[in-house]
């Protein structure tokens, strides 16, 4: 595992540059307003030390799942992020895990304009978020070394939050959200930055404990929102 700077709870504000592998991250229990307090503060603190100056000038794109083409049930979707050097722009593939089996065809990939179960839309003036009940992989088509997203209705049913991070040597690093168990009505925002040259090609998402049935499917469903991905040190 690489050396790692853990920012929680942030102090927003750009600081000096980073050095090592840095992972931000911030809590709130209890509201399904928009994002403010430890995830906010997270989020801006991740947002400030991206280097624009390395993206071109061009800030990377957000993710909001605002404007695309949704539906529910289904086994992928993707989304595109600006924020690379050379090519401008990278797809990134979202798939639903369905390897373990055990799962109904409403757990895959589903996208919502209104909150439910504790899931919700966390961009200003938008609608959309994204939902799963099984692991989701990314995979981009260019490698990346930054990361970020919310994360919402994560820990209810009491298992923990994981990020399988692989880099391009083919080795894969396991990130445990440090989140409450058993709270309802959770935002976090997950984020990381790697300014060590290192890239990475795929991340798997997924709570720790024993799915239902010992197959895949999760105990509980998770929404993202608000997704950042990019290459910044090249």
């Amino acid at each position: 595992m690489p050396f790692i700077a853990f920012i929680d709870p942030p102090s927003v504000g750009p600081g000096p540059g980073l050095t090592v592998f840095t992972i931000f991250f911030g809590e709130r229990i209890g509201s399904t307003a928009a994002p403010s307090g430890a995830p906010l503060a997270a989020r801006q603190e991740f947002d400030s030390y991206l280097p624009l100056e390395d993206f071109g000038g061009v800030n990377p794109a957000v993710e909001t799942w605002e404007g695309k083409s949704l539906g529910a049930g289904l086994d992928s979707t993707s989304s595109t992020h600006s924020g690379y050097p050379v090519s401008g722009t990278a797809l990134v593939s979202w798939m639903a895990d369905t390897s373990g089996g055990n799962f109904d065809n409403g757990d895959k990939i589903g996208f919502y304009d209104s909150p439910f179960g504790g899931r919700y839309n966390t961009t200003a003036g938008g609608a959309w978020y994204l939902e799963c009940a099984l692991p989701l992989i990314l995979q981009p088509e260019d490698p990346f070394d930054n990361f970020g997203l919310y994360l919402t209705d994560i820990g209810d049913f009491g298992s923990q939050m994981r990020i399988e991070l692989r880099d391009t040597d083919g080795v894969t690093t396991t990130y445990t959200l440090a989140h409450a168990s058993n709270a309802g009505n959770t935002l976090h925002f997950w984020g990381f930055i790697d300014p060590t040259g290192k890239k990475y090609n795929r991340i798997r998402i997924r709570p720790t404990g024993t799915p239902d049935g010992g197959g895949t499917r999760f105990d509980d469903f998770f929404g993202i929102d608000d997704v950042v991905l990019g290459r910044a040190f090249d």
